[in-house]
């Protein structure tokens, strides 16, 4: 594309303000690798995005767009305006939700499940789900219209075939993929883009980018307290009370928890940063010790949850939980700008957060990985933030 013409197909509204000018800059400087962009609400963001980068998308083959934004409730909006531009020229995309939101299965479990505990219900099911084995039967036509999310599970409903993985096979063909900020954020999400497109030759649109470093470390912590350990021991209690050590090993890690609540509410803290090598000395353990115990303490969770689902109950297990906060938290505690810090909640009781704050010093390595990078927002910060 010549810099000096401007490409104006995909943009499917009137131009207004200096709406040409804006679409000019995003087509010129993307070649550029990274573009920031800030403008109010209401002034067209999404469209002239879409209307800059769509001629490369479809001139390119392989290349996509891959639009990024903070709750799953906002990735139809994207799609929504590529619905508006299909109308004169056809543009394949979708949103693209987690497992909670898709999983036809789920409603066989008693209880509401989270996130975690719904992938764990998948992986467990998926052999003799009804839904994902009609999936592999089923012809997948090609997708020649733009999907918001309600389209593609009242599609899969009608169909009785699994929406998640039904999901995941339109990808290939899809021009534009509106996701929320975990499968760019989370390490334990991100495979899920990365086996299905190259990140070499996609866009990347982080909406609402003002709110990515705390994103970033939100979605990257992980949190416990002390009636997680209290509920732990008593599910050790209930079915597995041949494990002494492990029982041991809980009552010392709850006798922690006990002295550092009381010395926070002593002094009157807000918070206070908890230091490892005083849990390892009141729990009577080495690095190793302590995390081999945390491997058997997840394990036994899971062995509880498998017996769960096996009564149709939701997984949910605080031995679980705990041994999973842990192996977690030993991966990254070496690192610096990761924290572990304890808080004083109500009902007689502390949380422990495994604190990551290394948002941008990871994050610039992240934007690297793909073709080009937009930031938009109406609030942003300076562009070296990003």
């Amino acid at each position: 594309m010549n810099h000096s013409t401007l490409d104006t197909r995909y943009f499917p509204y009137n131009f207004k303000y200096d709406q040409e000018d804006f679409l000019r800059f995003i087509q010129n400087e993307i070649n550029k690798r990274h573009v920031v962009i800030s403008a109010p609400t209401g002034y067209g963001k999404t469209p002239l995005i879409l209307a800059g980068l769509l001629p490369i998308v479809k001139r390119d083959a392989g290349a996509k767009i891959i639009w990024a934004v903070r709750t799953g409730n906002e990735t139809d909006r994207p799609i929504e305006e590529l619905k508006v531009i299909n109308r004169v020229y056809p543009v394949a995309g979708l949103s693209l939700r987690g497992k909670k939101d898709m999983c036809l299965l789920q409603k066989e479990i008693e209880g509401e499940m989270d996130h975690e505990e719904v992938a764990y219900f998948c992986r467990q099911r998926r052999r003799d789900c009804p839904y994902y084995e009609r999936l592999l039967n089923f012809s997948l036509s090609h997708q020649t219209e733009p999907l918001t999310y309600s389209e593609v599970l009242r599609f899969c409903e009608e169909n009785e075939i699994c929406p998640y993985y039904f999901q995941l096979n339109l990808l290939e063909k899809a021009e534009v993929v509106a996701v929320n900020y975990n499968y760019i954020l989370n390490e334990q999400m991100m495979w899920v883009l990365k086996n299905r497109i190259r990140q070499d030759k996609a866009f990347l649109v982080v909406d609402e980018a003002h709110n990515l470093q705390q994103a970033y470390s939100n979605i990257n912590s992980r949190r416990i307290t002390l009636n997680t350990i209290r509920n732990a021991i008593r599910e050790l209690d209930r079915n597995f009370s041949d494990y002494g050590e492990a029982r041991y090993f809980l009552e010392r890690m709850k006798s922690y928890f006990e002295n550092l609540q009381k010395f926070i509410s002593d002094e009157k803290l807000e918070d206070q940063v908890a230091e490892f090598v005083d849990l390892l000395k009141c729990c009577g353990t080495d690095e190793d010790q302590f995390e081999n115990i945390a491997y058997e303490i997840m394990s036994l969770g899971n062995e509880l949850r498998s017996i769960m689902l096996r009564n149709q109950k939701t997984p949910r297990s605080s031995l679980h939980s705990l041994g999973d906060f842990w192996i977690r938290a030993l991966n990254l505690l070496h690192n610096r700008g990761v924290a572990l810090v304890a808080n004083v909640e109500e009902n007689d009781n502390i949380s422990l957060e495994s604190f990551d704050m290394r948002s941008a010093e990871l994050l610039s390595g992240l934007w690297n990985e793909y073709r080009g990078v937009v930031f938009c927002s109406g609030t942003l910060g300076p562009p070296k933030a990003f």
